[in-house]
């Protein structure tokens, strides 16, 4: 199995609205997901976004803050550390983390979500990318613009 790794740049858009977005179309296509973040606030913040992203639907989702009884039966899951109690295939990732033992905890995709803005955050980026690639992940790169988001092509590759 190989590992598929896509990075996301923001640029405009915070996290908050970003992620809902991407955990849809995750659910969308019946897979289930595990979104690690750095801190219980950051938790409490996209437990609130995912509830209410949308006016039409929501994203069904549980967290430790809610309940640990049901946490295998949520499609979604929401974490500040590495676990995966609801046999997640993808893991989201906005805590600029190195998901190192992929393969253990049963993820086959991980969507790396960051704030491009900051040049620290470029710098941990090319420290998880230079990781994944040594792993021989595919990865794609997608770059936040004002339209929307678009394929990153490196312009020394040009």
């Amino acid at each position: 199995m190989t590992l598929t790794v896509s990075f996301y740049h923001l640029k405009f858009t915070p996290l908050e609205k970003v992620v809902p977005r991407l955990v849809d179309k995750v659910y969308a296509s019946g897979l289930r997901a595990l979104i690690l973040v750095e801190n219980d606030e950051r938790l409490a913040q996209l437990n609130t976004s995912l509830w209410t992203y949308s006016t039409l639907a929501f994203l069904p989702h549980g967290c430790r803050l809610d309940s640990e009884a049901t946490k295998n039966q949520q499609p979604i899951w929401l974490s500040t550390t590495f676990e995966n109690p609801n046999q997640s295939t993808v893991c989201v990732v906005t805590n600029q983390v190195v998901v190192e033992n992929s393969e253990a905890f049963g993820f086959d995709r991980i969507l790396d979500i960051f704030d491009a803005t900051l040049p620290e955050n470029i710098e941990n980026f090319q420290k998880r990318h230079s990781f994944y690639a040594a792993k021989n992940a595919t990865i794609a790169i997608w770059e936040q613009t004002k339209e929307g988001w678009q394929l990153w092509k490196n312009p020394a590759d040009a």
